[in-house]
């Protein structure tokens, strides 16, 4: 339940910025969420293996691993957006936000422990 709060933190958090963005007047809604939200991303998966080379130095292998990973969820991620964008005749940037705002639906199993 934490881990799912957490994502619709985040979510609104983003969602609130781009909006902020978009009033200034430097882009669309959607394009700045999808921007802030690849960028928080990043820094989120940098902030880790930053904690994992602090923390041992011989597990430099799992980050690059997890760099692995996440390009690969994030490239899906984009393609299924992109799939479902054309598909449906909608604008990329508005799939990609209803497909974020369902993927905080996702139970993952950290809740467990």
């Amino acid at each position: 339940m934490k881990t799912m709060l957490k994502k619709f933190i985040m979510f609104f958090v983003v969602f609130g910025l781009s909006f902020g963005v978009q009033k200034l007047g430097l882009m669309d809604q959607g394009k700045a969420f999808f921007i802030i939200q690849i960028i928080v991303l990043i820094a989120t998966i940098m902030l880790v293996i930053a904690k994992d080379f602090k923390s041992n130095e011989r597990s430099a292998g799992k980050s690059i691993a997890a760099i692995i990973i996440f390009a690969v969820i994030i490239g899906l991620n984009v393609l299924f957006t992109f799939i479902g964008s054309e598909l449906f005749k909608v604008d990329f940037y508005t799939v990609y936000q209803i497909m974020t705002f369902g993927q905080c639906f996702v139970n993952n199993n950290d809740d467990k422990k």
